[in-house]
């Protein structure tokens, strides 16, 4: 018998057993090279085993380390017609998965700032992304004042950078 243990890399850069169930009880012939299964880790790639070419011993005391380090995962913040920090281009961030992630503050004159497409997650994913902002446009009313003249007219709505005419003067 043999064990072969699994260790992932940490955010500060350590190295921590992944689960409870990362322990995998082997058995193979003494004296013999020892198989060493690789785990699939969502934002885990692997990076070494220790120690590189195990060999089997009869008294059971083999056990064999496997790291796996975080993946570095670019994340993109595309503003959609706004900016972010007063630039017009992508912001793009490269940081290990699991790591906190602040979405920027991105602005656009005429618009709020509704939500960033997709939901941005606390903490970096396991793969490159991309989020793109999405912008309520301001919305205005006209009065129009008759200034002494008579007659009357009814307000009219405007859309922030939509063309729109003025109604025919009813005064």
């Amino acid at each position: 018998p043999y064990t072969v243990r699994h260790y992932q890399e940490k955010v500060d850069g350590s190295y921590d057993e992944a689960n409870p169930e990362a322990t995998d009880a082997l058995t193979g012939a003494a004296n013999k090279a020892a198989f060493v299964p690789r785990k699939n880790y969502p934002g885990f790639v692997f990076d070494r085993q220790e120690p590189a070419s195990p060999t089997i011993t009869a008294n059971g005391s083999t056990v064999v380390k496997v790291y796996y380090k975080r993946k570095t995962v670019t994340v993109t913040f595309k503003p959609a017609g706004g900016t972010i920090a007063g630039n017009a281009s992508d912001k793009t961030v490269s940081a290990k998965f699991g790591a906190p992630l602040a979405a920027p503050a991105p602005a656009r004159t005429g618009y709020t700032f509704k939500r960033w497409n997709p939901a941005v997650p606390q903490n970096v994913p396991a793969e490159n992304a991309t989020y793109a902002a999405e912008w309520t446009a301001h919305t205005y009313t006209v009065r129009f004042d008759a200034s002494g003249a008579t007659g009357s007219m009814a307000d009219q709505a405007f859309t922030y950078g939509q063309e729109q005419a003025l109604r025919p003067n009813a005064f």
